[in-house]
């Protein structure tokens, strides 16, 4: 591929920004708040949506990562520290699903991955990711 590098960042930031998006998604259907509060989901609907969500942020995050790899020389810690932070997070959603345990650490995990959001490259401009 010879892609150039403003449109690697493009699609690595438009990636990233569609799967903060879908995590967010995922961990708040999860721990029932907001709209799905209000609607009374069922617990069984909420964690499929939940899951669909993540499943969702999964895929773009992956093709983030599969562009900063292909694409870039790599070695950015921030870039790379938010792909191990996603990982985290997602195992510890999915974690918390399966053995049918708090949230807690569910939240902290996403918080985490929301602060190395943050923190990556200014040169991908993305705005500050803010979270209740």
């Amino acid at each position: 591929m010879n892609k150039t590098f403003p449109d690697t960042i493009k699609a690595m930031r438009t990636h990233l920004i569609n799967g903060m998006h879908a995590a967010e998604k995922s961990y708040t259907t999860l721990k029932n708040s907001g709209l799905i509060s209000k609607l009374k989901i069922s617990d069984d609907r909420r964690i499929t949506i939940a899951l669909a969500h993540l499943n969702q942020a999964n895929t773009f995050i992956t093709a983030a990562q599969t562009v900063y790899q292909l694409e870039t020389t790599g070695e950015n810690q921030e870039i790379e520290r938010f792909f191990h932070q996603f990982q985290v997070f997602n195992d510890e959603l999915l974690d918390s699903i399966s053995t049918d345990h708090s949230d807690q650490w569910t939240g902290i995990e996403f918080r985490e991955l929301v602060k190395n959001y943050n923190e990556l490259p200014e040169i991908f401009e993305l705005k500050p990711f803010i979270v209740d």
